[in-house]
C-alpha cells in the first residue's frame, strides 16, 4: 500500500510525457503535412548566403511545400545569383549553383579544396543531367555511335548534334557498290528498329566511300 502513491505518481508522469510526445508529433505533422516536394541544394562556395523566399538555407536535402520560390545566392567577391525555382508534389528539384569570382579568376577555388571538389561535382552533375535529358529526348543516343560488327564493318551509324539538338543521323557505308549500299541500308534501318526506335523519327543522311 505504501507503494501506491509512488506508482500513481509514476503513471501520472508517464501519462504527461506521452501526452507531450503526442502533442509535439501532432504539431510536427501539421507543420510538415504539405511538405511533399524535395529540394536538393548544392552551392559553391558552400559558405555562400543562400536565401529562398528570404529564409536561409545551406547545402543539403529539404522537404518543402510545392510552389514557386525566389532564390538569391551571394558571397563577397563573387557574382550574385538570383532566380526562381518551382517545386512540385513528390518531385525533386535540384538547385546546383556555382558562383563565379567577380574578377573572372578561379584563384579562390584553387585555395579552397572542398569547394573546388563541389565545383567539379556540380559540373559533373550538370553534364549527367544534360545527357539524361538528351537520351530522354533522343533515345537513339543510348546506342550510337554504332559500327556493324560483321566482316568488313559494312556500315557505321553516328549523329550530328548542334547546341544539344540532334540535327540528323549519318549512316556511312563502307563500300561504293550500289547493290551493297541497298543491302546495308536495309540492315542499318533494321538495326535501328531492333532498338524499338522508329527511323522515321529522325532525319538520316547516307554517305559511302565514293562520296
Amino acid at each position: 500500500m505504501k507503494n501506491e502513491p509512488i506508482r500513481t505518481k509514476i503513471f501520472i508522469i508517464f501519462g504527461i510525457f506521452v501526452s507531450i510526445v503526442l502533442v509535439i508529433s501532432l504539431i510536427w505533422w501539421f507543420i510538415n503535412k504539405d511538405k511533399t516536394a524535395t529540394l536538393e541544394i548544392l552551392v559553391t562556395p558552400s559558405s555562400s548566403n543562400i536565401l529562398i523566399d528570404n529564409k536561409t538555407y545551406s547545402n543539403g536535402i529539404y522537404k518543402i511545400k510545392p510552389g514557386e520560390y525566389k532564390v538569391d545566392i551571394s558571397k563577397a567577391g563573387f557574382d550574385y545569383y538570383s532566380g526562381n525555382i518551382i517545386t512540385r508534389k513528390d518531385q525533386t528539384v535540384k538547385l546546383y549553383i556555382a558562383l563565379l569570382q567577380s574578377d573572372g579568376s578561379y584563384s579562390w577555388y584553387l585555395d579552397h579544396q572542398q569547394d573546388d571538389v563541389i565545383l567539379s561535382a556540380i559540373g559533373s552533375k550538370e553534364a549527367d543531367e544534360t545527357q539524361q535529358n538528351l537520351t530522354s529526348k533522343y533515345p537513339i543516343l543510348q546506342y550510337i555511335p554504332y559500327t556493324d560488327s560483321s566482316n568488313g564493318n559494312n556500315y557505321k551509324i553516328d549523329v550530328q548534334m548542334n547546341n544539344n539538338n540532334l540535327e540528323y543521323l549519318t549512316i556511312f557505308f563502307n563500300t561504293c557498290s550500289s547493290d551493297s549500299i541497298d543491302l546495308y541500308k536495309i540492315e542499318a534501318l533494321a538495326w535501328i528498329k531492333s532498338k524499338n526506335i522508329n527511323p522515321d523519327d529522325y532525319t538520316i543522311k547516307y554517305t559511302n566511300l565514293c562520296d
